[in-house]
């Protein structure tokens, strides 16, 4: 058996921030919209101007309001003894993995926002390439 090294270790953990951010992000969303939000996660990997794994992506300050030091959800993530909220991560967890298996859902979109919340500078309406639920999907 090969041995195990720091960057095995690693990469778990950035791995398993994805289905962190979707619950985090959507998971009051459809299904569908759960794995929106993981597609826009890969996409930005895919891109290189945000970083080439998960962590590297989703820890940015700023990009992605779950991890800002302010936000509320950061203190609600579930527990197994929570069955209802450990159900839903469950499925946030097979968005992650049918995003990773190549959903294609958004358009290779590498943005998205909820307009009821917020209308940033960068949104531009021409670059939208998907609505699902609550969130608008662009490609910048």
């Amino acid at each position: 058996m090969t041995p195990y090294a720091e960057y095995d270790f690693l990469a778990c953990y950035s791995w398993g921030l994805l289905p962190n951010v979707v619950w985090a992000e959507a998971r009051g969303e459809p299904y569908e919209g759960k794995v929106a939000v993981a597609e826009v996660v890969l996409e930005r990997i895919r891109d290189q101007r945000w970083g080439n794994d998960v962590a590297s992506v989703v820890l940015q300050p700023w990009q992605f309001s779950c991890f800002n030091q302010q936000d509320p959800n950061a203190a609600l993530r579930p527990r197994p003894s929570d069955k209802k909220g450990y159900a839903v991560f469950k499925e946030c967890c097979r968005a992650a993995a049918d995003a990773v298996n190549g959903s294609t859902l958004t358009g290779r979109a590498n943005h998205y926002v909820n307009l009821k919340v917020a209308r940033p500078v960068w949104y531009d309406p021409e670059k939208v390439t998907a609505v699902i639920g609550a969130h608008t999907f662009l490609r910048l």
